[in-house]
């Protein structure tokens, strides 16, 4: 293999297009270095994180291609077919994320590609393109398997795997790199993924397509509890991918089915509780706002009255600072406990918010993505969240102050007699 960044240059000058490119000189090089890799390494020659892979082979007689990796004879670079190879649209991506989602795979960002990463089109038909189905087949299958598993784990020579059904499917795939590429075995099983052939391969690759289309998280669930009925090893599953495709397919139809009702329960419990929840965040951001007004008005009117009673009472000025000073006290204590009520409030609107939060992460699974998204975003709770911090802040900076001008007119009236006290002085003169 040379170096293919020129490759990578004209394919972005000409076509628009980022890929990862490689050039050799013959076919023969590149299915030596796809005979020599490991399943990890595998990764390594095929995967670009910057679009397509791209293979030009010197003596490649015509082009073969699948859904991310194209190989093309030089001669090939300014035809259509190598623009129409750019300009198909990418699945792999987003079913990368799903099966992430669904399976726990050891080493998923170093070692994991989806099976398709490395198809070949079915119109791609040449002696190269046979060799490299079966070079990768093997590696295919056990992508296809870890991606169907509850959990993978990574052994010193391959997988250990669990598939969590109605009954449970435990084996060790074993992986090794032989002399013709990779092979795939069962530990304690006949060769039954050995022997696995294109069209068995090609078949469990459509069900795993099918089962991360859409709805994968039902469909998966599906697939293990039927996979795990006709069959307690891997190899067994594999051998009946056939019966087990059309016996999930089926059986999805009466999941969607049943699970309708239970779907509008569902979907009306937790519009139920986004009202009472909503109603319950609106009581508490009121009752902030009545304590405002209501603290205001009470602190407010008990000094005016208090004070104006004092002074018209009493003819000493030290007589007078010690009454004034004296009932201050009592506003300060009740700044306190209308500091600590708003405290209280903001803790028990804080509560509510986590619960609705746990709420939605309990039910997230069982309605449909869009649906669920539309009935959080329709809920309000991020409006009333936003009005009741700005009330929160209102009450706290008001009170604050409040509480800050009498410390302030305590101090004046008992030691500093600055200001207040010279007014105080010349209303009682």
């Amino acid at each position: 293999m040379v170096d293919g960044s020129h490759i990578d240059e004209y394919v972005q000058s000409q076509l628009d297009q980022s890929c990862c490119a490689s050039y050799y000189f013959e076919k023969s090089d590149l299915i030596s270095d796809i005979q020599d890799a490991t399943f990890a390494e595998l990764k390594a020659v095929f995967y670009c994180d910057e679009g397509k892979r791209l293979f030009i082979i010197r003596n490649l007689d015509q082009a073969v291609s699948g859904p991310e990796v194209g190989y093309f004879p030089p001669g090939r670079l300014g035809e259509p077919d190598l623009e129409s190879f750019f300009q198909r649209d990418s699945y792999i991506s987003d079913q990368h994320q799903r099966i992430r989602r669904e399976c726990a795979i050891d080493h998923f960002d170093d070692q994991y590609l989806p099976p398709d990463y490395t198809k070949l089109d079915s119109s791609s038909q040449s002696e190269f393109a046979a060799q490299l189905r079966s070079l990768l087949r093997p590696y295919r299958l056990a992508s296809g398997i870890l991606g169907v598993s509850n959990v993978s784990r990574v052994t010193d020579d391959g997988w250990q795997v669990r598939i969590n059904g109605r009954r449970v499917i435990e084996s060790d795939l074993i992986l090794n790199s032989e002399e013709e590429g990779l092979t795939l075995e069962e530990s304690a099983v006949d060769d039954g993924l050995a022997d696995a052939d294109q069209e068995t391969v090609e078949t469990f690759t459509e069900l795993f397509n099918w089962i991360y289309s859409s709805r994968t998280t039902d469909r998966i669930s599906v697939f293990r509890n039927i996979a795990t009925l006709y069959s307690t090893t891997v190899s067994g599953m594999i051998t009946e991918i056939g019966d087990i495709g059309e016996s999930v397919r089926s059986n999805f139809e009466f999941y969607i089915r049943d699970s309708i009702e239970e779907f509008v329960e569902v979907q009306q419990d937790v519009t139920e509780y986004v009202f009472n929840t909503h109603r319950e965040l609106s009581d508490i951001r009121r009752g902030l706002a009545n304590n405002l007004n209501r603290d205001l008005f009470r602190m407010v009117a008990y000094v005016a009255i208090t004070w104006a009673g004092i002074i018209s009472q009493l003819s000493s000025i030290t007589a007078i600072q010690t009454a004034l000073t004296a009932s201050l006290i009592p506003v300060i204590v009740y700044i306190a406990l209308g500091l600590r009520t708003a405290y209280s409030l903001s803790q028990q609107f804080q509560a509510t918010e986590d619960g609705r939060e746990q709420y939605y992460s309990m039910y997230e699974n069982r309605i449909d993505e869009n649906t669920f998204n539309g009935i959080k975003e329709g809920d309000g709770s991020e409006d009333m969240k936003r009005q009741f911090k700005i009330d929160l802040w209102i009450y706290y900076v008001l009170f604050t102050v409040m509480l800050g001008l009498c410390a302030y007119a305590i101090i004046d009236l008992t030691w500093l007699e600055g200001p207040l006290t010279g007014v105080i002085e010349s209303i009682v003169n």
